[in-house]
């Protein structure tokens, strides 16, 4: 055996030990998939474990050809191992590619084994990029995989989940293991085995679009619901990344092809999705926070954007119902208002608990709501910067929602007993108020000029009768019906407002959000005042039967009960529906921030920064006030009023803005040339006498503190021209409009507090005596 160095067969008498030993350079990698780690090769491959024989078409050359040719089988070998690593599967059963960490089990098959040893040998062990479509389409189409994988190692263990693994029946889950298995190895190969990783994870997306395209073709396999259960079940074991990325890679690849219909792939999975939302909708399902998760999903890639757009758009625009049926409208109608036949789930038999286990229970429903509002804001983000055309979309249907459901804003309306199936619901308006107050945050923060970027010119806009999506893009505009709303000034011969199309999206947000608020806050707000009233008188009949009829016992009383009951769980379901507070912090801002708007507009021409008016207002009114609809100033003085009422804490939250309500409420309540509307404007006297300071807190409620209440009354610039507007609007009221006791009240009481709390600087109420005689 000396002259071995010199005998070219001195390869067939090398002992097996030395070609078990991994080859300088290689790099042993874990795995996932259940065996411990596989080889990446350098520039040799070594195969642990096989014995050299006279099958090896290694030793059928010469020494001088014996390098070349080993060079291209190591190659074939590497490839091989890849798709073995990738795929699981093989055409070697007779373990002669086995080498150090390769998966323990893999699918054997068959008919490719067979056809490949007929075209290229009976040597023939080995897959490769020739034959990898092949394979891959006769794995995903047997009918038990597991029927046909076999052992790669011999070991004692039993390797149940590699097993497990291998025989995966279900195409799509199979397919996302091949796609997990392919990045693994993409990140941590080197060299020519980083190529073949990506050529495999190529392979595995090509054919995952086809089964979505094609599910008929997988032995009547549902691709889509295995998707579907797959982005499901992925999302709540923590691995929704890999199944996400899996997605909008596949949304990637049908873009490389024009002629594939991405509808075909992806809506399926939508409308199975849309199915299972729809099936028992609650407030408290767990599963919505994943269907939210796979609706974002859905909006992360323009291509996946317009699949998901024209799947929430209504085939009929003008159908107001239909908006809440769609997978978004779903999840927006979920609160814990009463359900659409009265029925309350979360306050119930609220006599028998205490107000701090109502407290908690509001505290309890605040928690879903404010996710899932914070999921649809992300939903909306996604597609708002899809594209241009996405955002165009998305716009129209929230105008077309709006526009649809403007009967919502009608008291007529509101009385038909078929209203609740007419219209989309109060859940459905307050929730989708809640979202868009957040894309309105960026521009409506405190202290922040940032607001002048809204155009108030957008009002005057006319979009024709029926405009196209493509119309309303170039204006800028897709909010309809603005140029009919009542204005806060009215003029015989109003000037023509020139218009500066096309608005920005912060123009367009501002208005679409205040009409919401309008169609959803405002509405279901007159409601809750209205069932507010209704539960005292039933608390008075039930308290009077109750005195009279000796007892509950009474079958009259238990029916009085149970009405009041009944009646007290849908107001405290309203009322923490109202009170959420992620609804009170942006509403604040929004409407303090319009505010200042709607100030800088009647008082100066400047729109490049917001500045404090100075008194007395010029006699010229500007003309722009022609253009301003009224519910700006209706959806400010109602919601300063509900808190005066119910959440009178967030006065004091709001410290120094208190300064710019007072200022709005000093310039429109006395200047009937700037708000033509005396109802209005005396509602802004309601509103001062709920930010007043009292002096003696109503008995049973907590108290509490007025400090920056104090000092609006006390500090601010414009307080001697208080008393002057709020007697010219109370002169106004009483010689021009009839008003119902209840309002003059109301109204009386405003100035008759306001009197007893002037501050007692002898200057201001010089300056308030003046104002008495003028």
């Amino acid at each position: 055996m000396a002259d071995q160095p010199t005998n070219p067969f001195a390869l067939l008498m090398q002992p097996v030990s030395s070609l078990s030993q991994a080859p300088t350079g290689s790099e042993v990698i874990p795995e996932d998939e259940g065996h411990s780690s596989k080889v990446i090769p350098g520039d040799t491959l070594s195969m642990p474990g096989i014995a050299a024989s006279e099958d090896s078409p290694v030793v059928t050359k010469s020494v001088e050809q014996g390098s070349e040719v080993r060079s291209i089988d190591d190659e074939v070998r590497r490839i091989d191992r890849m798709i073995q690593d990738v795929f699981l599967i093989t055409i070697d059963h007779e373990g002669r590619t086995r080498s150090k960490g390769m998966p323990p089990r893999c699918v054997y098959l068959v008919e490719v084994a067979d056809k490949l040893r007929e075209e290229k040998g009976a040597d023939c062990c080995c897959l490769g990029w020739d034959d990898i479509d092949q394979a891959l389409f006769e794995r995903l189409l047997l009918e038990d995989p597991s029927f046909h994988v076999i052992h790669m190692v011999e070991s004692s263990a039993s390797y149940r989940n590699e097993e497990q693994v291998a025989g995966q029946q279900y195409v799509m889950r199979y397919l996302l293991g091949c796609y997990r298995r392919s990045n693994k190895a993409y990140k941590i190969s080197e060299g020519a085995a980083v190529e073949y990783a990506d050529k495999c994870r190529q392979v595995t997306l090509s054919n995952a679009v086809t089964c979505l395209l094609t599910p008929e073709v997988y032995n009547g396999q549902d691709t889509h619901q295995q998707m579907l259960d797959i982005l499901l079940d992925t999302f709540l074991d923590g691995d929704f990344d890999m199944a996400s990325n899996f997605i909008t890679d596949l949304a990637d690849a049908l873009l490389v092809d024009p002629d594939l219909p991405q509808t075909d792939a992806f809506r399926p999975i939508l409308d199975i999705l849309y199915k299972d939302i729809s099936e028992d909708p609650s407030l408290l399902e767990p599963q919505n926070y994943a269907y939210c998760g796979i609706m974002e999903l859905f909006t992360k890639r323009p291509n996946l954007a317009e699949v998901f757009m024209n799947h929430i758009t209504p085939s009929n625009p003008k159908d107001a119902k239909s908006y809440e049926k769609t997978l978004v409208g779903i999840i927006l109608s979920l609160s814990c208002l009463p359900k659409a036949n009265g029925e309350v789930e979360f306050f119930q038999n609220p006599s028998r608990k205490s107000q701090t286990e109502h407290k908690t229970t509001q505290q309890f429903v605040w928690q879903p709501i404010a996710k899932l509002n914070e999921w649809m804001y992300r939903i909306f983000k996604n597609i708002f910067k899809a594209s241009p055309d996405i955002r165009n979309k998305m716009l129209t249907w929230l105008g077309n929602c709006l526009q649809s459901n403007t009967g919502r804003g009608k008291l007529w309306a509101r009385q038909l007993p078929n209203f609740n199936q007419t219209y989309s619901s109060d859940s459905f308006f307050l929730n989708l108020g809640c979202v868009l107050l957040r894309f309105c945050s960026p521009f409506t923060k405190p202290e922040n000029d940032s607001i002048l970027t809204v155009d108030l010119s957008y009002c005057r806009v006319q979009l024709g009768t029926d405009p196209s999506e493509a119309h309303m893009a170039e204006k800028g505009v897709h909010l309809k019906g603005l140029p009919e709303e009542t204005c806060l000034v009215t003029l015989e011969d109003a000037p023509t407002i020139p218009t500066k199309t096309p608005y920005k999206f912060p123009t367009e947000i501002f208005f679409i959000t205040h009409r919401c608020l309008h169609l959803g806050f405002h509405c279901i707000l007159e409601r809750f005042n209205r069932l507010n009233r209704d539960l005292h008188q039933i608390q008075e009949v039930f308290q009077e039967a109750q005195r009279m009829m000796g007892g509950n016992s009474n079958p009259v009383v238990e029916r009085l009960l149970e009405q009041m009951e009944k009646a007290m769980g849908t107001f405290l379901s309203y009322k923490a529906s109202l009170l959420e507070p992620q609804l009170i912090e942006h509403s604040w801002n929004l409407h303090i921030a319009t505010t200042r708007l709607l100030v800088q507009y009647a008082t100066t021409d400047n729109r490049e920064k917001l500045v404090t008016p100075t008194l007395p207002l010029p006699e010229d009114v500007p003309q722009c006030l022609v253009s301003i609809p009224e519910f700006l100033a209706e959806n400010l003085t109602e919601y300063l009023q509900f808190l005066r009422r119910f959440a009178e804490q967030s006065f004091e939250d709001g410290r120094e803005t208190l300064t710019h309500v007072m200022t709005f409420i000093i310039v429109f309540m006395g200047s009937k040339q700037r708000m033509n509307n005396p109802h209005l404007r005396a509602k802004l006297a309601e509103v001062l006498e709920g930010i007043m300071p009292r002096k003696d807190q109503p008995m049973g409620r907590s108290i509490i503190p007025t400090y920056h209440r104090e000092q609006v009354f006390q500090e601010h610039p414009l307080l001697p021209y208080l008393s002057h507007a709020l007697l010219s609007i109370f002169v106004d009221i009483e010689f021009t409009i009839i008003i119902n006791a209840v309002f003059y009240h109301y109204l009386g009481t405003t100035v008759s507090r306001y009197s007893k709390s002037i501050p007692y600087s002898p200057t201001y109420r010089m300056l308030y005596s003046a104002s008495l005689w003028t």
